[in-house]
């Protein structure tokens, strides 16, 4: 038998903190400063992460007011929908070429629950329970199941506008990476523009260190001898 963290996809349960292989914060331990960026990411931090921040924002605003829930609410909403599904996948297949090997969405137990979104767990039962007298799940079993019958066209044209919003986002950041790569072309033949290498001694003043005393202890030419 497996356990709850093995049966989920690698896209919730490896990516996230719980994934460190020491069993710490993956962010607190540096795992995820190891991995080789873009250098374009570095030289447009700023504008990447206002629009990525933008858009996230706008989506969980736009969310809790469209479906009229917490944001908790939303995020449970999500993992049984998405857990639901994912478990219809072919296996070692992802995205749009994963195709289900069963009908029915799988039910999500509470433990599993517990597991990925990380809250107390009486808090998940109790929003859980919310979520079906509004009519968003359905309880089967010992599991949770997305409420077929609650994707209306009012939902569907909600989730239109969303992924019109997430294709805008997207174009917006490559447009800002494409510029980035024209104003800093990269070289391989020396450093980036503006970054030039200094074949100079440091500064004492900017190291806080006293220049080495000349050889047998003769002043260097100008120089002092005290």
């Amino acid at each position: 038998m497996t356990s709850s963290r093995e049966r989920f996809p690698h896209t919730l349960s490896e990516s996230g903190p719980a994934a460190a292989p020491d069993g710490g914060d993956s962010a607190q331990n540096g795992q995820s400063g190891r991995e080789e960026r873009d250098p374009r990411y570095d030289r447009a931090f700023a504008a990447l992460s206002f629009v990525m921040n933008r858009h996230f924002i706008d989506h969980l605003l736009r969310s809790m007011r469209e479906l009229d829930m917490d944001a908790e609410s939303l995020i449970l909403l999500g993992l049984v929908s998405h857990l639901g599904l994912a478990r219809l996948m072919t296996p070692g297949a992802a995205g749009g070429d994963a195709a289900p090997s069963r009908r029915e969405p799988q039910p999500v137990r509470l433990r599993d629950l517990t597991v990925v979104a990380r809250l107390p767990r009486e808090t998940i039962r109790r929003k859980l329970v919310r979520l079906r007298d509004a009519g968003y799940l359905e309880q089967r079993g010992r599991g949770w199941v997305l409420n077929p019958a609650r994707i209306d066209e009012r939902i569907r044209a909600f989730n239109y506008q969303t992924l019109r919003r997430l294709l805008t986002t997207a174009r917006e950041l490559e447009a800002i990476l494409s510029r980035t790569e024209r104003r800093h072309p990269a070289s391989a033949d020396g450093p980036p523009p503006g970054e030039a290498v200094s074949s100079a001694p440091p500064c004492p003043a900017r190291t806080g260190r006293r220049p080495n005393p000349a050889p047998n202890g003769r002043p260097p030419p100008g120089g002092s001898s005290r």
